[in-house]
């Protein structure tokens, strides 16, 4: 367990210091690149633009660059990833979900952590992925493969989730499935804070 969360934080810090590299590189020749982009086909080049708005969301909504705003929702972007580590682990422990799908909540603390650092310099952030008519960089990238991944766990748990489910509910009244999903969703929300070695005891041993 400890060497994989070992592997954990090295994926987190070298994507950390991929997307700096990258960044540092545009920041060097940024002057030739905005002049002479870097083209792959006609969709997709290497163009580096200033993104003026601090995130999609605040670009979106008109809010604008607010550097004290971003780094509250950053704050509670870590959080709640922090939460969902252990959660993740929890449940995924517990109905036989591979862990490997942890990686992908790593590219979004890397993305998060990543913005953090930049917010703290008091600089924009720097797009230079440029696919159609929108600009990204290696955090954003980062992001999606997060979301991607969160998905992919999601199908998963529900595929090893609902046999579990539909064993225990067999032969149950509709107020009874109604009480033992209660009882369980309440318990599944709070395993995360317990020990590992609570986890059976405390999610399935009582409901067996």
């Amino acid at each position: 367990m400890k060497r994989r969360r070992n592997t954990y934080w090295i994926l987190i810090l070298g994507l950390l210091l991929l997307s700096g590299a990258a960044e540092a590189v545009m920041t060097c020749y940024y002057e030739s690149f905005a002049e002479q982009p870097l083209m792959f086909g006609s969709l997709f080049q290497i163009r580096p633009v200033y993104n003026e708005s601090g995130s999609w969301i605040h670009a979106r909504s008109g809010i604008g660059y607010r550097n004290g705003m971003l780094l509250a929702e950053h704050a509670v972007t870590l959080i709640v990833a922090a939460y969902l580590y252990r959660a993740l682990e929890a449940w995924g422990y517990l109905f036989k979900v591979s862990r490997r799908w942890l990686y992908a909540l790593d590219c979004g603390v890397a993305a998060t952590l990543y913005r953090v650092i930049t917010r703290f310099r008091g600089t924009f952030t720097l797009d230079y992925l440029n696919v159609g008519r929108s600009t990204y960089d290696i955090p954003d990238l980062c992001i999606g493969i997060c979301i991607v991944g969160m998905i992919g766990w999601f199908i998963s748990y529900t595929i090893h989730y609902y046999p579990y489910k539909k064993k225990k509910e067999k032969g149950m009244k509709w107020k009874e499935r109604f009480l033992w999903e209660l009882q369980l969703n309440k318990r599944m929300a709070t395993v995360p804070f317990y020990p590992r070695d609570r986890w059976q005891e405390l999610l399935l041993d009582p409901f067996s």
